[in-house]
């Protein structure tokens, strides 16, 4: 289903903010993936310089925003989740 994927390299760093009651926090966070790099065999272009976000919350929304450079040409990602914490999107389910 996904395609093969060799070299992984860079930084990788997640930050989880919790506030409110014990009982029913207001969770926040951010993964960074830094000085990253990797190589997709079947496009025969390495992937560099990746430097990526993903920031959440527990209301269900997350954001996602990069650059990367794939051979000569630079590659860039802006967008937004919803509706991420929906139990039949979960991929942990206690």
């Amino acid at each position: 289903m996904f395609p093969a994927i060799d070299n992984f390299e860079g930084a990788i760093s997640a930050k989880v903010n919790a506030a409110g009651a014990l009982l029913s926090p207001e969770l926040s966070g951010s993964v960074d993936w830094s000085g990253g790099s990797l190589a997709v065999p079947s496009l025969n272009v390495p992937i560099t310089e990746i430097d990526v976000t993903v920031a959440g919350s527990s209301a269900g929304t997350a954001s996602v925003s990069g650059t990367a450079k794939a051979g000569e040409g630079d590659l860039s990602v802006d967008g937004r989740l919803e509706d991420v914490m929906l139990t039949s999107l979960s991929l942990i389910h206690i």
